[in-house]
C-alpha cells in the first residue's frame, strides 16, 4: 500500500507548473544553432520543443525535491527519436525558462559525470500527425487509436475501458456545466446549517483539545498555523524558488501540526471535504491509488467543515477540459468520530472562515467508493469517498 505523499505531490507539481510559469523558450545560442544543423539530419525547433515539453514534469519534480538547481546543466534524452537536449533553467523575474545549450541526435547518449539525464520515451508524441493517423487506421482497436478518436471527437459517446479497480464509478450526462453547478454548491439554507455545525466543532476545540492546550503554552503552534494558512505551506515548501533553510523550517511546522492533529479527535455527524484540481493526463494514475476497502494514509492535509469552501478549490465552474475537479469526502467512523485539529479556533487567524481541520499522516481511513460525473460540455467532477477508521 502506498503512502499517498505521491498523490499530494502530483497535485502540487501541476499547480506549481502553472504558478511559476516554467516556460519552454528555446533561446538557441550560436553554438546550439550550429550543432543543430551539423547533424546528418536537421533538427527542427518543433522537435526540440516537443521533446523538451515531455521532460518538463520530471524537471519540475527534480526542482521540488532539490535534485536539480537553477543554472545547472541537465540533459533531456528521447529514446524514440534519439534526440538529446542539453539545457539549464534560468530565472527571469518571476518566471523560469528552459534554455537550450546544444542539441544532438545520438543513440545511447551518456552525459558527463554529475549531469542529470531525464529520459523520455513516448513514441506517440514523437510521431507526426500523418504517422499518428496512419497508426490509427492500421490499429483501430488499440488504446492509442481510441484515445485519438476521442480527442478528435470521432467517438464522443464512447467511454474508455476501465482499467483501475474502483466502485460505483459512473457518468451522469448533465446537459451543461451550469445545470450541474445548480446542485453542486450547497443552497443558502444548507450552508447556514453547515456553518452552524462548524461553530459546534469550533466549540469542541475551544474548550478542550490538544491544539487548544498547545496554543496556550507554545508560540510555535500559532506560528505553524499562520504559516499553514497564510503561506500555503505545501505550495511554498515545494516551490523551487523557496530557500533550503525556509523549507526545513516549514517541514518542522508541518510536523508540529501533524503531531497535534494525530492526538485530537472530535464528534461529527457529516463529512469533511477537500477540493483540488488534477490535470486530465494524470487523473487515471491518480485514481489507481484508491481501491475499495484499501487503507489510506494521506499526507498532512486540510479538510473543510464547509463544503462550499472545499468545492471552490475544485474550480469546476471554470469548465476546463485540461483539468479534472476532485473532491475527497471524509466520512466519520461507526462511532461518529474523526481525528484531526480544527485550526480556525481564533477569529483573528488567517482565513478563519474556511473552517479548516488539519489531518495527520498518522490518521487512517478506508476507501468506500468513487463517483465520476461528466457533463455533456466536457467538465468532469470526481468524488472520492473515504471513511475514518474506528479508534
Amino acid at each position: 500500500m502506498k503512502l499517498l505523499n505521491q498523490i499530494l505531490n502530483e497535485d502540487i507539481i501541476a499547480r506549481i507548473a502553472e504558478q511559476i510559469r516554467i516556460v519552454i523558450r528555446i533561446d538557441k545560442t550560436s553554438h546550439a544553432a550550429e550543432r543543430q544543423d551539423r547533424e546528418d539530419e536537421h533538427i527542427s525547433d518543433e522537435e526540440i520543443i516537443n521533446t523538451a515539453k515531455r521532460g518538463l514534469k520530471t524537471v519540475v519534480e527534480y526542482l521540488i525535491f532539490d535534485k536539480l538547481d537553477l543554472n545547472h546543466p541537465f540533459v533531456i534524452s528521447s529514446k524514440s527519436n534519439n534526440l538529446n537536449i542539453v539545457s539549464n533553467l534560468q530565472q527571469r523575474g518571476d518566471n523560469i525558462d528552459l534554455i537550450v545549450i546544444t542539441v544532438m541526435r545520438k543513440k545511447h547518449f551518456m552525459p558527463k559525470a554529475g549531469t542529470k539525464q531525464i529520459i523520455v520515451e513516448d513514441w506517440w508524441e514523437d510521431a507526426t500527425p500523418e504517422q499518428q493517423k496512419k497508426y490509427v487506421e492500421e490499429h483501430p482497436k488499440s488504446k492509442k487509436a481510441i484515445e485519438y478518436k476521442k480527442e478528435k471527437g470521432q467517438e464522443k459517446n464512447s467511454i474508455p475501458t476501465q482499467e483501475r479497480v474502483v466502485v460505483d464509478l459512473r457518468r451522469k450526462p448533465y446537459s451543461k456545466t451550469k445545470q450541474f453547478l445548480s446542485n453542486y454548491y450547497p443552497s443558502e439554507k444548507e450552508e447556514k446549517n453547515y456553518l452552524k455545525k462548524c461553530d459546534e466543532l469550533k466549540k469542541q476545540f475551544s474548550e478542550s483539545s490538544h491544539l487548544f492546550a498547545a496554543l496556550q503554552t507554545d508560540k510555535n503552534t500559532k506560528e505553524a498555523i499562520n504559516d499553514w494558512k497564510g503561506k500555503g505551506v505545501w505550495r511554498t515548501l515545494n516551490d523551487p524558488l523557496t530557500s533550503k533553510k525556509e523549507k526545513e523550517r516549514l517541514k518542522k511546522q508541518i510536523e508540529i501540526l501533524s503531531d497535534i492533529a494525530s492526538k485530537d479527535s472530535f464528534k461529527i455527524d457529516y463529512s469533511l471535504e477537500r477540493g483540488m484540481i488534477i490535470p486530465t493526463t494524470d487523473i487515471d494514475s491518480y485514481l489507481q491509488n484508491f481501491n475499495q476497502g484499501q487503507e489510506i494514509s494521506l499526507p498532512p492535509s486540510g479538510f473543510s467543515g464547509n463544503p462550499k469552501s472545499a468545492r471552490t478549490f475544485a474550480q469546476i465552474e471554470k469548465n476546463d477540459k485540461e483539468r479534472v475537479s476532485v473532491v475527497i469526502k471524509l466520512h466519520p467512523n461507526s462511532k461518529g468520530m474523526m481525528r484531526g485539529s480544527y485550526i480556525d479556533v481564533s477569529e483573528t487567524s488567517l482565513f478563519s472562515k474556511e473552517n479548516e481541520i488539519v489531518r495527520s499522516h498518522k490518521s487512517k481511513s478506508t476507501v468506500d467508493k468513487i463517483e465520476d460525473t461528466i457533463t455533456q460540455d466536457g467538465a468532469r467532477y470526481i468524488t472520492i469517498h473515504l471513511k475514518e477508521q474506528d479508534f
